[in-house]
């Protein structure tokens, strides 16, 4: 029977001066003192001759062609092939923009980081003195840090975005942890599905948000590296956000913390064969005439439109600008394209996937293959936008039918999205279970 061997690092990559923060339109400045330092942590897994390589970084996003930048170095300098390398980014709005020109600072930040967390995935695949053979234990527990995030308005029919205590909402946390033959745990990995946003735009503090505090208790609870892996979570919030306290941000990473050192554990006695199956989905756009002037006329369609954003007029002057530019040099594709890959250790299932998934996904993906441990994990290998479900169509609201301007993305999907997306995601689970 092959062995499960495991090595681990980690890397600081806390910007050393003030840089723009990323996830709120609304936020102003720079920032301003950091609450938790910002890490990219990086575990190798091998079997055989056969090795992936799991990078989680404490980023909102990073941009598809800077992780496809860092996979192909990842896997020309150690060998492995780049379907087996994985860049995810825990979504914390409370990090760095990772988009070249919003500020020098910026853009000083960005080369570094990427740099640290090459470097730092490299030396974690190739130094193999250093991995260790491990057993995995698995299990689950629940967690009520979280709530859905649209509410309808019973007048208008229309998704607000609020606590929406009684919505859809996967609390599920699931848990793998890599123990050593003396016991000692080298990681434990948690998934769980939420913004990480207890931190609100009038916080300027570079923070992990919960995540930090939850991989914390964990570390000081079991050992070993903690490895936080955000879900599904497209159209899922803490039920507390919107702070600048970060005291708030630790007590409800702290409550995720232990319910993954409480949760009830089992050891898996089977096979440990890594087996990894990928496959790319287009998602089809509402509008599919990519003109410029198509553009300049969705720009003076909302402009009288009321939101939550001081800058709503700009910010769609701003989107359609780049819009026609990205046009010019024909880079505005018809459809989204989407990459999603099903990675099988032992008794779990890792779904990685592009974009920003709601929830209900998630809880499709766990019915289609009830008995494994299914580990949805959104944000991965660059970001894109929403995925919203095809009832959500109808609502419409923030992450329906504004989003987009945001995330660079030319248009909404269609409702069609939902299953092609979801058909995809079923299908390569089903090769590695």
């Amino acid at each position: 029977m092959k062995t499960l061997d495991v090595n681990v690092n980690q890397v600081d990559i806390t910007p050393s001066e003030p840089v723009l923060l990323s996830g709120y339109a609304n936020r102003k400045g720079f920032s301003a003192g950091v609450h938790r330092p910002l890490s990219s942590r990086c575990l190798a897994l091998r079997t055989g001759a056969t090795i992936v390589c799991l990078i989680t970084n404490d980023l909102v996003d990073i941009m598809p062609d800077m992780t496809r930048e860092m996979i192909d170095r990842i896997a020309r300098e150690t060998g492995i092939p780049s379907r087996g390398i994985f860049v995810h980014a825990i979504h914390t709005h409370s990090a760095p923009i990772m988009e070249y020109g919003s500020s020098e600072a910026n853009d000083r930040y960005i080369p570094w980081a990427i740099e640290q967390i090459v470097n730092n995935a490299v030396r974690t695949v190739v130094k193999m003195e250093s991995y260790e053979t491990c057993t995995v234990r698995f299990g689950s527990s629940r967690c009520d840090i979280s709530a859905n995030r649209r509410l309808i308005d019973p007048a208008t029919g229309i998704a607000a975005k609020v606590a929406n205590i009684q919505g859809v909402n996967d609390e599920e946390v699931n848990i793998l942890q890599l123990v050593n033959s003396a016991g000692r745990s080298v990681a434990t990995l948690f998934n769980f599905a939420c913004h990480p946003v207890v931190l609100g735009y009038e916080s300027v503090t570079v923070s992990t948000d919960y995540p930090g505090a939850a991989r914390e208790t964990v570390e000081q609870a079991l050992g070993g590296m903690a490895v936080f892996l955000n879900g599904a979570a497209g159209n899922i919030n803490p039920r507390e956000t919107d702070h600048t306290d970060t005291a708030v941000a630790d007590a409800e990473g702290r409550t995720l913390g232990s319910s993954v050192v409480h949760a009830t554990m089992e050891t898996w006695s089977g096979e440990l064969d890594i087996l990894v199956r990928s496959r790319t989905v287009q998602l089809p756009y509402r509008d599919q005439q990519m003109t410029a002037e198509r553009f300049q006329r969705e720009v003076e369609r909302r402009l009288g439109e009321q939101t939550e954003f001081h800058d709503w007029q700009q910010d769609l002057r701003t989107w359609a600008a780049q819009m026609i530019d990205r046009l010019q040099r024909g880079e505005v594709p018809d459809t989204c394209s989407i990459e999603i890959t099903a990675t099988r250790v032992g008794p779990a299932v890792f779904l990685l996937s592009q974009g920003e998934v709601f929830n209900e996904y998630q809880i499709r993906a766990k019915q289609h293959c009830s008995g494994t441990a299914l580990f949805f994990v959104a944000y991965t290998n660059g970001a894109r936008g929403y995925i919203p479900t095809a009832e959500s169509f109808r609502q419409k609201g923030y992450e329906v039918d504004q989003a987009y301007l945001y995330l660079q993305e030319p248009s909404p999907l269609t409702p069609e999205a939902d299953p092609i997306y979801m058909t995809a995601v079923n299908d390569v689970v089903s090769e590695v279970l």
